[in-house]
């Protein structure tokens, strides 16, 4: 099983909801968090009878930009009583003005590398197209389009339209991995929670004054006319950065993401 760069790129940076000239890094929440991974449903076709696991992030707030470290270990089990083993970890740097990043991610299935990228992606220019630069598996590179958005500038527009009451956006996203991370993104916007309605008990601390909004995120191929999305994520996104409640839809079958952990990381001095 591959699991989307774009699933974890998208679902845990955000930026906070002011938008004010304040420096995009000093409005992250710099947080350790863990979520439980368990099977929702699944159609008879997936034969995927079970699926167990963990999710771990890290985003940390620096000075001139935001780093985040996932990994995610999964367990698959299939019809048969067969089991199969699932890793995703991955790094990705971007700058607070939205114009660069760095990325280094790996997908491993049952110890075995399947698929690795490192590289760097520019833009030219706000709204205007870049290029992303690969040094691994080889050295290539990758054009892309005008409007593109890289994760945390694509979360701040998800944001910005949340405070304005907007409901449906249409975005194309770069998350730092191969030509399948570039994808247009159909967002929907559900109701604002006020802020300390319904938190749950271990994110207190950090979520008791935040707003939120439930969001899902439909991915499609860049070029495509097909009408389904390749998949599509859904979680409460929290004006610090912080999520909940994620569901990871395949289609044939949907995984939740329940917040187990979280603790405050000490952001580096500037």
């Amino acid at each position: 099983m591959k699991f989307p760069l774009a699933f974890f790129a998208v679902v845990v940076i955000a930026t906070g909801a002011t938008f004010t000239n304040q420096s995009l890094s000093q409005t992250l929440a710099s947080h350790r968090a863990t979520y439980a991974m368990n099977l929702v449903s699944a159609l008879p076709q997936s034969g995927i009878v079970g699926v167990t696991g963990v999710f771990l992030v890290e985003q940390i707030p620096e000075c001139k930009g935001v780093t985040l470290r996932q990994a995610v270990q999964l367990t698959l089990r299939v019809e048969g009583g067969a089991a199969v083993s699932t890793r995703f970890a991955a790094t990705v740097w971007e700058s607070d003005d939205a114009k660069s990043m760095t990325f280094s991610t790996v997908n491993e299935v049952a110890g075995d590398v399947v698929e690795a990228f490192t590289g760097t992606a520019a833009l030219f220019g706000p709204g205007l197209s870049g290029r992303v630069d690969y040094t691994e598996p080889t050295a290539a590179t990758m054009a892309l389009p005008s409007s593109v958005l890289f994760p945390i500038a694509l979360s701040r527009a998800v944001l910005a339209a949340a405070e304005a009451g907007t409901r449906l956006l249409d975005l194309i996203g770069f998350d730092g991995g191969g030509e399948d991370t570039l994808t247009a993104v159909s967002v929907f916007i559900g109701a604002q929670f006020a802020a300390g309605e319904e938190i749950p008990l271990n994110g207190a601390d950090l979520l008791a004054d935040q707003r939120s909004w439930h969001t899902r995120y439909a991915h499609y191929e860049i070029a495509s006319q097909a009408p389904e999305p390749i998949f599509e994520v859904g979680y409460r996104l929290f004006e610090n950065g912080v999520i909940t409640d994620l569901i990871l839809d395949y289609g044939d079958f949907r995984v939740s993401g329940t917040l187990e952990t979280i603790e405050d990381i000490p952001p580096p001095a500037c």
